[in-house]
Order: structure tokens, then sequence, then C-alpha cells
């Protein structure tokens, strides 16, 4: 299924690292680093050999040595990107669960936005995973550039637009201001993704619903992207993509594969699956649906990364899906949006 036939490849991650400190639905207190650290233990359960994962992040001087050593525990990595910060502390964020689900946020010592040399060198890989953990990491003109050199490679360039609707208060309290010119930001992205909540803010309206959530990912992909996805959750995801007739999409639902531990990071789990299995085989509706299997794996499995189950995405997915599996694999291309349905 892979296209890659051994080529050696570049992942940069681009977004911030941060030390968690989280008190989950039941009561219980840990703390853990996470941020993109997420999304490169996820990568790095997944890739093969010949796959280099490049994080690109600013980190306090408190906490350098420990992060790298860390993410270089994750498997290939080069830390060329991590930028200590002598004079700032790694940021904190403090989780609370409400529910499995619901949690409040907050968010002390921001850092700067990224330099020009870690864009730079994020350019020059063949995938650019970008993850808006504080919304300042790059503003809509660098993301511009950087979308601008990707695209000059051939690249890819995946935004999850997290808190890119935030600002922050001094005290770290959240703010939510939506997503500014939405149009312009995602425009410079190969493929975007937002939660449900997300999606709200971006489009500044309520979106309720699995005929309104594919309406809003059409809309979005309508402003540029080749696709859009809206994570849902326990329901599953919602994709709208482009096809050489118009724009196609699937409601798409969640994996079952065992007991719920923890839906810290599952989002960003999904986006790793999603670039790592849209690589193989260049196909979003097989793509979104192993990247809801990626999700639902770091659910319910305990601390950060350990994902390699993920691997065997052909013998996981009748586990998760059923008889759904066989549009898979029969190449199905989900709904045409803008016309009558098919498939």
């Amino acid at each position: 299924m892979s296209r890659n036939f051994g080529k050696q490849m570049k992942i940069a991650i681009l977004g911030t690292v941060v030390y968690d400190d989280i008190i989950t639905h039941l009561g219980e207190h840990r703390q853990s680093y996470g941020g993109i650290t997420y999304n490169v233990a996820a990568l790095g359960s997944l890739v093969d050999e010949n796959t280099e994962l490049v994080p690109i992040a600013q980190v306090g001087t408190d906490r350098y040595d420990e992060v790298v050593e860390l993410f270089r525990s994750f498997g290939r990595i080069s830390t060329d990107g991590m930028n200590r910060m002598p004079d700032r502390k790694t940021p904190m964020v403090k989780l609370r669960f409400t529910s499995i689900t619901a949690r409040t946020e907050n968010l002390l010592y921001v850092p700067p936005p990224l330099t020009e040399d870690q864009l730079a060198l994020a350019a020059e890989c063949d995938i650019v995973l970008v993850n808006f953990i504080t919304g300042q990491e790059l503003d809509a003109n660098a993301l511009y550039s950087l979308g601008r050199d990707v695209k000059k490679r051939d690249g890819h360039l995946h935004v999850d637009i997290h808190n890119s609707i935030s600002e922050w208060t001094e005290s770290g309290e959240r703010e939510f201001v939506g997503l500014r010119d939405w149009r312009k930001w995602v425009a410079q992205a190969t493929t975007v993704q937002m939660n449900e909540f997300e999606v709200e803010h971006v489009l500044h309206r309520p979106v309720r619903g699995s005929d309104e959530y594919l309406a809003a990912a059409a809309e979005i992909a309508a402003a540029g992207p080749r696709g859009a996805m809206i994570t849902l959750g326990p329901q599953g995801s919602v994709l709208a993509y482009h096809r050489d007739d118009g724009i196609y999409g699937c409601v798409w639902p969640a994996a079952d594969l065992g007991t719920v531990i923890d839906t810290t990071g599952c989002g960003d789990s999904f986006s790793a699956g999603f670039v790592w299995f849209y690589l193989q085989n260049r196909d979003m509706v097989y793509a979104n649906a192993a990247a809801n299997v990626v999700g639902d794996i770091n659910c319910i499995t305990p601390g950060i990364g350990n994902l390699q189950r993920a691997r065997e995405m052909p013998d996981l997915l009748p586990q998760a899906f059923g008889e759904r599996v066989d549009r898979l694999t029969s190449g199905w291309v989900g709904h045409r949006l803008s016309g009558e349905s098919e498939g």
C-alpha cells in the first residue's frame, strides 16, 4: 500500500512543548509533558525506519535537556528545531477534566513565536504538521510563507487549528477570540483539522448534528485546503475533500477497540495518524478512518505514545468498523457534497 518505496522522509512537527498538570474526571492527579509531545510520540510509534521526525518548538531552559532526552526515546528524531530559551520557563498547562472529554485549560509562560530559522527548517521537510498549542507559534503571514514554501517542494502542510482561536490572559486564563480572516488561515494548508468546539469559533456560528458538521467541513474545504476534518470525540469524525469534479465527504464513526482510559492527546494522535496513513496511499477517506483508530488507541493506552498497535492497521480496521471496512478497501470516495449523493 505504501508509495514511499524506501524513500528517506522527514516530518516536521511545529508547535509548543508544555508541561501538563492534569486532574482527571476521576480526581486522579498526574503530571507529564504534553503539547506536541503527543504528536511526536504517536508518530514515533507509527513511522518506519526511513522516516525522521523533526519537532520544532521553543523550550525553556528549565526542562530543555529533559525534553530532548524524552523526544530521542521516541525513535529517529532530529532535535535541530528545538530552541532553548535561556531566560524563559517551559510553558505549563493545568488541565481539569469535568467529564471524560470536557475540561478547563489554563496556560502559563507562553513562549515567543517560532523563529525564521525554525520555519525554514520545517519547510525543508516532506510533511509539516502544525499544532497550535498556544495559538501564538506563528501568525497568518508566517503561516502563508510556510505554506508557500512547502507547496514549492510539493510537500504537505497539515494544520490543527486547536488554540489559534484563543488568547491568554497574564494569569493564564483562556479567552476565545475566534479565528480572524479564517479563510486566509485555512487556505495555506493542504489539510486542516479542528474539533467540534473549535469549528464553531472558526465559523462564528453554532454547528450541530452530522449534517451541519459535514456542511461546515465542506465550507472550510471550499476556502482552499485540499481536505478538512472535524473530530467529534466519541462520535468519530467528519471529512470533506476535493476531487476533480467537486467536493466529497463522509461522516465516519469512532473506533471502539477497548475501554477509554484518558482522552488527553487523542486529537494529536488523530493528526499523527492522518498524516502518516495519508502519506502511505494518498487516500483521504482511508487516512481519516485510520486516524480515528490511532486516536482511539491513544485513549485506551496509558501514558504517552506506545501506539505501535496501530501499525497493524489492515487488521484493526475490521475490528474497529465491522462491515464498513469494505468501503475503505473498495476505494469508496464518500458522498459528493456539491450534488446528489454517490457511493
